[in-house]
Formats: C-alpha cells, structure tokens, sequence
C-alpha cells in the first residue's frame, strides 16, 4: 500500500484544523471555514458530513456506471477516479473537523481501526 504521504499529510491537516480551533472565537470574519464549522451548532458539521457521504456514494455510483461500460467517465474534477477522490477528501476533512469539535484525536481513531484487525 503506497502509504507514505497519507499519514503526513493527515497529520498537517489535523495541526491545521486544530490551529482553526484554537483561534476560532477570534476567526468570525468568514476567512476559515474550519472555525465557520467549529463555531456553529454541532447539526451544521452533522448535516455536512451527511451530505459529503452522500456525494461520494453517488461518485462512485457514476464511477461504477463508467467502468461497467469500459470507461473511466468524466467530471469536472477529472475522471471518475478523480471525482471520488476528490470526494473522500472532502468527507475526511469534514470528519476530521467533527473529531476536533469533540476532542476526538487521530490517535484514537488509529488505535480504534488497529483494533479492528
């Protein structure tokens, strides 16, 4: 598994999200949408990652679609491949968030998942 930048990558984004939220009382001019998120009701964030899952289910529905027919399909993010990825990027932003806001750490999501095996 081509791992390498995952991990790292996570860890930035998490320092980044967690800078958001120590700032996020003083970052009310809309210039982050990580403390937008962090500053409203816990629905906001709850509505938002129900809707990212929704819209990777329905890329990878299309993305099925495409295959089953020999293609890759197209979207405005690339192809079909391109256009999932893209929307599992936004559903792990936004649950990283609704980590944040609930104090829950990658740590524990790691041992959670390593349990599980």
């Amino acid at each position: 598994m081509d791992s390498e930048k995952f991990g790292p990558v996570i860890s930035q984004l998490w320092e980044t999200i967690e800078q958001r939220k120590a700032h996020a009382a003083t970052l009310t001019d809309g210039s982050s949408y990580t403390a937008e998120l962090l500053n409203a009701s816990p629905d906001k964030i709850n509505k938002k990652i129900a809707e990212e899952a929704a819209e990777v289910i329905m890329a990878a529905k299309e993305y099925e679609a495409a295959r089953s027919l020999g293609g890759e399909g197209v979207s405005e993010y690339g192809t079909g491949h391109d256009h999932l990825v893209y929307e599992i990027g936004d559903l792990l932003y936004h649950i990283l968030v609704m980590c944040a806001r609930w104090d829950i750490s990658p740590n524990e999501l790691a041992i959670e998942l390593e349990n599980r095996f």
